[in-house]
């Protein structure tokens, strides 16, 4: 054979083995999950459960309110998935008595994934949303008496712990609290005060403030503990210090029919760490006035077209 051909067969051979696979296209898909737990709380029936209803209700109305809870598996989006862009649609059917920047509904990133809808409550079982931080005592002072579960005088100054609401005269679990709060701040004992810097007063004039309790070398924060005990419920009016802008996820203005709430940041967040996304929605404003504020959203439990899901657009 002639060297221009071995040439040309070596050339060839050359290219052959240089080439490089054209890179595989990014696919983008869009799949639904439904919730495997959705249920509300009624503070009206504080040891109420409503998980088999087929609603999920958001309200407004002092000492009446109410809060939805929705869990979503992540499981099935994958691990190197891309460009999440996550929303919950729930499906709007009634509203009562709407008030912009009150009733407006606030969705929140749950900070633990351990409730069931057949076990939450709004006493007792209401899952944690408001990231507390770390310990910060401003200062000392002594406990002059315990007026009630949330409010204690110390010093000669009537404090109201901040973030939390506990059962009032009447309500159930109201003397256990109240006992509790007694059992870990007793007269005489030394209570350490972190006020809240953004609002130190409320309406009544008391101080706003997280308490913490000393056992041994270390400080407790009570209003945490009062919660996770089951005696309190978060309860956060802002403006506060002790809003972390972190949970916050989004406000959104319902309106009958189907509603969106962007939660693609969480999303991101919960598909690279546990695969579970709990949310809670609330009014922007708990408590607000005696008028009853209130969206039914359908729950799971009401089948069909209408139950709630979060549609999630992922690339890979």
């Amino acid at each position: 054979m002639r060297k221009s051909g071995l040439l040309a067969i070596g050339i060839a051979l050359v290219f052959a083995f240089s080439v490089v696979p054209a890179p595989v296209a990014a696919a983008t898909y869009t799949i639904k999950i439904y919730p495997v737990e959705d249920t509300y709380a009624n503070q009206d029936d504080a040891t109420g459960n409503y998980g088999t209803s087929s609603a999920l209700v958001v309200g407004s109305v002092v000492e009446k309110n109410k809060r939805s809870f929705l869990k979503f598996d992540l499981s099935t989006v994958p691990a190197n998935a891309t460009s999440i862009v996550a929303k919950i649609y729930l499906y709007q059917y009634s509203s009562l008595n709407p008030l912009s920047g009150v009733s407006t509904v606030e969705a929140r990133q749950i900070t633990n994934d351990s409730w069931t809808e057949g076990g939450l409550v709004w006493y007792g079982g209401m899952p944690l949303y408001i990231n507390w931080g770390s310990t910060v005592i401003e200062r000392q002072t002594t406990v002059d008496r315990v007026i009630d579960g949330d409010t204690i005088v110390a010093g000669g100054v009537t404090y109201r712990l901040v973030s939390i609401q506990t059962p009032e005269v009447g309500e159930p679990g109201y003397e256990n609290t109240k006992n509790w709060t007694a059992y870990r701040l007793p007269v005489g004992a030394t209570v350490g005060i972190n006020i809240d810097n953004k609002r130190p007063n409320d309406i009544y004039g008391r101080t706003l403030a997280v308490a913490y309790y000393k056992n041994g070398s270390y400080w407790y924060n009570l209003n945490k503990e009062l919660v996770t005990k089951g005696y309190a419920v978060e309860m956060l009016s802002p403006p506060s210090e002790f809003e972390k802008s972190s949970t916050l996820i989004t406000r959104k203005s319902t309106v009958n029919g189907w509603n969106s709430i962007t939660v693609s940041s969480y999303v991101t967040a919960q598909n690279s760490g546990d695969d579970v996304a709990s949310i809670m929605l609330r009014t922007q404003v708990e408590s607000y006035d005696s008028t009853t504020r209130a969206h039914y959203f359908y729950s799971d439990e009401q089948g069909g077209a209408y139950k709630p899901y979060l549609e999630i657009t992922y690339t890979v």
